[in-house]
């Protein structure tokens, strides 16, 4: 599985890096929209997409737009402001950091599961 982790803060960004290495993903990560535009040109160009998203809500989630639809969970602090459904939008799951590891690879399997599930729009 394929993962892009956006996230400005380095500690949180090489845990996640870590913990989804540890469970087999093979994981790119951004601290910026100008790095996430980057990755996602290169995969584009190599043929490669993301199965799914972990980023930051300081990093605008519209980053992925350019992109084919990538599932994507939103990552705040526990101080950060507003409420699941108050952001919105942009991401299929939020999780509070820090963030337990059980939770991080569930909230994945759940993500892929309902990918999996949808029905698909090609033709």
């Amino acid at each position: 599985m394929r993962v892009l982790v956006v996230d400005a803060n380095a500690t949180s960004r090489h845990a996640l890096e870590r913990t989804l290495q540890s469970a087999g993903c093979a994981v790119r990560c951004a601290a910026s929209g100008p790095e996430v535009e980057l990755l996602l040109t290169r995969a584009t160009e190599q043929g490669e997409r993301f199965d799914t998203a972990l980023i930051d809500l300081s990093v605008p989630a519209e980053l992925l737009a350019q992109g084919p639809p990538i599932p994507t969970v939103g990552l705040r602090s526990i101080r950060g402001a507003g409420t699941a459904a108050q952001l919105g939008g942009e991401y299929a799951l939020f999780l509070r950091k820090p963030i337990e590891e059980h939770q991080l690879l569930d909230a994945i399997a759940s993500l892929l599961r309902t990918a999996d599930a949808a029905p698909s729009t090609a033709a």
